[in-house]
């Protein structure tokens, strides 16, 4: 019996260290296989149009949980690597979709649409999803060529077109049209269900303004290894919104600055967050949902030295990469077809046709980051003081001003232990003020009110004994000299969405230009394995292809292309 438990036991012992060592190789070096894979709604466009895009996951058993960002970077480029333009796009349920603008002054040419999140930055552009296409300048006759000169390093050995999977599983219910006709598609996938599991995206455009059977770009490696141990993880995945990190240095050495407080503003969002920079000088905020473009102000002060200075990571990738690019050459097909693109495009232009990106309407936060103050001082309540200090002290407030060794500071009334431990968090319309003689110089005709939080207060990675918030009337700082080595930037979050009402019909006194008659990033079945489609076509004749693409679980590409004539 003894010798049956001990067997037992040694049994236990080396699954247990099997087990351990599996865990820890697979925890210290995990493999990541592409992630992402991109499609467009065209491969051809005008400039001055936006380029429709719908990206899905590629699953795999093992990426890293943490791995899972929810922001999505999208970027028009040329084949050397220099940015065009590019958005960030919310990902929900592991799908990310959105348009990008392609500006109207860019050259003809070759170019890339590349999609990446910032977790995937760590691993360089090689990995990054692509899809290649070609600009139509018709008011430039001149044609974007490549510059020898540009100091890149080449990606095009680890580069490769994956091809697409030819299935049939829909079909319409005619081939041919009149203009502003409806056409029904029919979707059936039967017993090939399984193999999709990231679901289909569905465009409708003219003949030689995609090629349907064109691979899509992804790493010809397949994977990378991820250390995990490894001090070289930079980008951490975005798994609330869009996120700022950086590195603050010594101005005098030009060295890190550990132990240095990063403070940053929202303007006009009632945000505000803190950091302490780690052992290299690093720091990193993660920010809330916003949209559109927002005014930021970071700032800092380090514990000892010379005046800090802030350096902040680009939100774009900036790797020097080379695409493939065998030069622009258009086929007489697709001069055909641009020209008729490119009249839609001009009617569409006059027409008010296009949809326009929307515009900041007013800041989206009602409520401060502090939720409801315990104490609002309205100046306007109180006969007008000569100085911000008689405020404080003459009124009934939770926090007087005292003086020490010729210094004059904030003292809370409150019997908290850790109110005495941190100081307190002092705030102008949002933005933190360290230097309270400067602060107590403010004119209390351009201040609003005063909210005090009289409690201890954690934000980010460090703790304060209360919030004083001072509100200005004209939202200006009140006059307020900020922190020198503060700096403003106008930073971009997440793009508007304008994938809406692209489909609906348009008016019939207007005319109907449509390049992309129909175009859907996320196709929803009506049961497990079927789907009812329709859309309406324009006003312009000719022949169209009705292209179905989906992922598979492995990665593999499935597509389908059905050509139908408009009359």
């Amino acid at each position: 019996m003894k010798e049956k438990e001990l067997l037992i036991m040694l049994l236990v012992l080396v699954i247990s260290l099997v087990d351990n060592r599996v865990n820890s190789q697979q925890s210290d070096n995990q493999i990541v296989n592409n992630q992402l894979v991109l499609f467009t709604d065209r491969t051809l466009y005008i400039t001055g149009e936006e380029i429709q895009f719908s990206v899905m996951p590629v699953r795999n058993n093992f990426l890293p949980e943490n791995a899972d960002s929810r922001i999505l970077y999208v970027e028009l480029i040329t084949a050397g690597g220099h940015r065009i333009t590019g958005g960030k796009y919310a990902i929900e349920n592991g799908r990310g979709m959105g348009c990008l603008s392609v500006p109207r002054d860019v050259l003809s040419g070759e170019y890339y649409v590349r999609a990446y999140t910032r977790y995937m930055r760590n691993f360089g552009p090689a990995g990054y999803p692509g899809v290649g296409v070609k600009l139509i300048n018709s008011s430039n006759n001149n044609i974007l060529t490549g510059n020898s000169s540009t100091p890149v390093v080449s990606r095009e050995d680890s580069i490769r077109k994956q091809p697409v999977l030819e299935i049939e599983i829909a079909m319409t219910d005619r081939k041919e049209y009149k203009t502003r006709e409806k056409v029904d598609l029919f979707i059936e996938t039967g017993k090939m269900k399984e193999l999709y599991s990231t679901g289909w995206c569905i465009t409708v455009v003219p003949v030689n303004s995609i090629d349907p059977e064109e691979g899509i770009l992804t790493s010809g490696a397949g994977s990378f290894a991820i250390n995990h141990d490894s001090t070289g993880m930079h980008y951490y995945p975005e798994t609330r919104g869009v996120s700022i990190s950086g590195k603050v240095t010594d101005r005098g050495t030009g060295s890190s600055a550990p132990g240095a407080v990063v403070t940053l503003s929202v303007i006009g969002e009632k945000d505000f967050s803190a950091y302490k920079t780690g052992q290299s000088g690093e720091f990193y905020f993660s920010l809330p949902g916003y949209k559109g473009r927002r005014d930021i102000f970071l700032s800092s002060w380090a514990i000892s030295g010379s005046p800090p200075g802030i350096l902040i990571d680009n939100d774009f990738c900036t790797s020097p990469v080379k695409l493939p690019s065998s030069g622009f050459k258009l086929t007489e097909e697709e001069k055909r077809t641009g020209l008729t693109m490119a009249v839609n495009f001009q009617v569409a232009s006059f027409f008010h046709n296009i949809p326009k990106p929307k515009t900041d309407s007013g800041y989206s936060v009602v409520e401060s980051f502090y939720g409801k103050p315990t104490e609002t001082l309205l100046f306007d309540k109180y006969i007008q003081l000569p100085t911000l200090e008689e405020y404080f002290n003459e009124l009934p407030m939770e926090v007087k001003i005292r003086e020490k060794q010729g210094k004059k500071y904030f003292k809370f009334l409150s019997p908290l232990a850790e109110m005495m431990v941190y100081d307190p968090l002092v705030l102008v319309d949002w933005v933190v003020v360290t230097e309270t003689d400067k602060l107590l110089d403010l004119s209390p005709q351009k201040i609003s009110r005063i909210e005090i939080v009289n409690k201890p207060y954690v934000k980010g990675n460090l703790t304060y004994g209360g919030i004083i918030s001072i509100i200005s009337r004209e939202g200006d700082f009140a006059g307020i000299d900020l922190p020198a080595s503060g700096v403003f930037i106008n930073y971009g979050f997440l793009e508007y969405d304008r994938v809406e009402g692209r489909n609906d019909q348009v008016a019939a006194h207007i005319p109907d230009s449509r390049n992309t008659l129909y175009w859907e990033p996320d196709v929803a079945l009506d049961s497990p394995d079927t789907a009812n489609i329709s859309f309406i076509t324009a006003d312009t004749p000719g022949d169209y292809l009705v292209v179905l693409r989906g992922v598979g679980r492995q990665g593999v590409i499935y597509g389908q292309s059905i050509a139908i004539k408009v009359e």
